[in-house]
């Protein structure tokens, strides 16, 4: 097994691989940024469906964050506090704890192929719209080895 180390430190290698690529084809320091986002991601993400990771911590966080904010903006009014804190408190909460029960079970959905190709594809569209079919095409490349490498780090590929 694999930890956040490891994954992070391959996932950086396969960037700097890909960075060394790029730098001959299009340097641009928008793009080394981008591809190292997407590859550290890409070798982190299939952690998302656990909250013993320190990717799923930072996604529980983040959707706790998220929902707070969401209910804040649509629910809160001045002019009665204490009723729109007690709607702000229960969306929140509901919000979460609908996220905690769909979360998918560690080593499950996040950890197959199609959840590999369906982050490519993702980034795919992503730099498509941004830079054009072939960079999209090279960055989705990167991005399928880089949450690829997670699969075969953990040794625990699956094609369904």
């Amino acid at each position: 097994m694999a930890d956040f180390k490891t994954h992070s430190l391959i996932g950086i290698g396969i960037w700097a691989i890909f960075v060394l690529f790029l730098y001959f084809r299009h340097w641009d320091i928008n793009l080394v940024l981008v591809s190292f986002f997407v590859s550290f991601l890409g070798s982190l993400a299939p952690d998302t469906d656990t909250p013993k990771s320190k990717i799923g911590k930072w996604l529980e966080l983040i959707v706790f964050l998220s929902a707070f904010s969401f209910a804040f903006s649509s629910r809160f009014s001045f002019s009665n506090p204490f009723e729109s804190l007690a709607h702000v408190f229960l969306v929140t909460i509901t919000i979460f704890s609908l996220f905690i029960l769909i979360r998918p079970r560690h080593r499950g959905a996040t950890h197959t192929i199609k959840a590999c190709a369906v982050y490519a594809i993702l980034i795919f569209l992503w730099i498509y719209f941004w830079k054009g079919i072939w960079l999209g095409v090279e960055f989705s490349i990167l991005a399928f080895l880089s949450y690829f490498s997670h699969l075969v780090l953990d040794s625990h590929i699956k094609f369904s």
